[in-house]
C-alpha cells in the first residue's frame, strides 16, 4: 500500500476485489486475507463511486443470467456489498475522470478500468485487483497488488512506493 499525505498507507479496491469479498470464488481467500491486513495496518480503503454498481452487476449476473449461485446467496453478497461499501472512502469519478480518459485512450482499455488506475495514482493507493489483464496494465502507472485466481496475492508490497504515473 501507499503512505497517504496524513501517513496512513492507502489501496484502492476495484471490483473483483469487492465481488471476492462478499462470494466465495477462487481467490476470494485470498482477498480476504489481503484486505484483513491492509486493515491491520490502518489502511484507508477505497474505490470508485461506479465500484458499487459494477459489484452488484456482477453479483446479479452470477445469480441471474448464469444461475452459478442462488438467488438468496445474492442478496445476501449485494447486503454485504453495501454495508462494505459504506466503509471505504468513496473517489467521485468527476474528480478522476479527466487523468482516466486519457489512460483508456492511451491504452485501449475501458474507462471502468482506467478509473481504478486514475484512482490509485490520485490517491496515491495501491490497487488491490483480481483482474489479470487490469493487474498488469496498472503497473505502468500505479503499485498492484493482484490477487490470482489460485488465491496467491502478487505485486506492490504493502509500504513501498511507486515513481509512476
Amino acid at each position: 500500500m501507499r503512505i497517504g499525505s496524513e501517513g496512513r498507507v492507502r489501496a484502492v479496491l476495484d471490483a473483483s476485489v469487492l465481488v471476492k469479498l462478499v462470494l466465495n470464488e477462487p481467490g476470494s481467500e485470498a482477498v480476504r486475507a489481503l484486505v484483513n491486513e491492509a486493515v491491520v495496518q490502518g489502511a484507508r480503503l477505497s474505490t470508485i463511486e461506479l465500484a458499487l454498481a459494477e459489484s452488484l452487476n456482477a453479483v446479479w449476473k452470477q445469480a441471474v443470467l448464469l444461475n452459478e449461485i442462488p438467488l438468496h446467496e445474492a442478496q445476501r453478497a449485494a447486503a454485504d456489498l453495501l454495508a462494505i461499501y459504506k466503509h471505504l472512502y468513496v473517489v467521485p469519478c468527476a474528480t478522476v475522470a479527466e487523468r482516466a480518459f486519457t489512460i483508456a485512450v492511451q491504452e485501449k482499455i475501458p474507462i471502468y478500468d482506467a478509473l481504478y488506475i486514475a484512482a490509485a495514482i490520485v490517491e496515491n493507493a495501491v490497487l488491490f485487483t483480481a483482474d489479470g489483464q487490469l493487474a498488469r496494465l496498472a503497473q505502468k502507472y500505479a503499485r498492484v497488488k493482484h490477487v490470482h485466481r489460485w488465491g496467491e496475492a502478487v505485486g506492490s508490497s504493502l509500504d513501498r512506493h511507486h515513481s509512476g504515473g
